[in-house]
């Protein structure tokens, strides 16, 4: 079974923790309040049991350098705008923030991923994540 949806806020990356305490730096604290507030509206049932995987579109909002000049050709994009993000955050420190954040609202703990590709793209649009999720095994909680 497959439920897709999008959440409209800036894609980032887990950052790293302060100090060997491992205590979380207040910016990380805020963002994964925002997103897990995200999740809990947009996911109306009860966390998934079993194997999952998770499928993550992250768009990031395109600088000024990837549009042409002028007034009659600001909204259009420069022959050389890249279609991937191919900087930081790291894909995988993207994927990292937003399935510890699924948990206990999504599925129960981010271990039951088995598979969980992250793609980085601009977008001229709203930053957003847009999120697929795949229910492995068949539970009747899964229904």
């Amino acid at each position: 079974m497959m439920w897709g949806f999008t959440i409209y806020l800036e894609p980032v990356g887990q950052m790293r923790t302060r100090d060997r305490t491992h205590h979380k730096h207040p910016t990380q604290i805020a963002r994964e309040k925002d997103l897990k507030l995200l999740l809990s509206l947009e996911w109306k049932r009860e966390p998934l049991v079993g194997a999952v995987e998770v499928h993550i579109d992250a768009y990031f909002k395109r600088p000024p350098s990837h549009f042409l000049k002028g007034k009659k050709t600001k909204h259009l994009l420069t022959k050389r705008a890249p279609v991937y993000h191919a900087q930081t955050p790291d894909e995988d420190n993207v994927g990292k923030h937003f399935k510890d954040c699924g948990n206990k609202i999504l599925y129960n703990d981010d271990c039951q991923i088995v598979y969980g590709p992250v793609r980085k793209l601009w977008t001229t649009d709203q930053p957003r994540m847009e999120v697929r999720i795949y229910a492995l095994e068949p539970h009747k909680e899964n229904l």
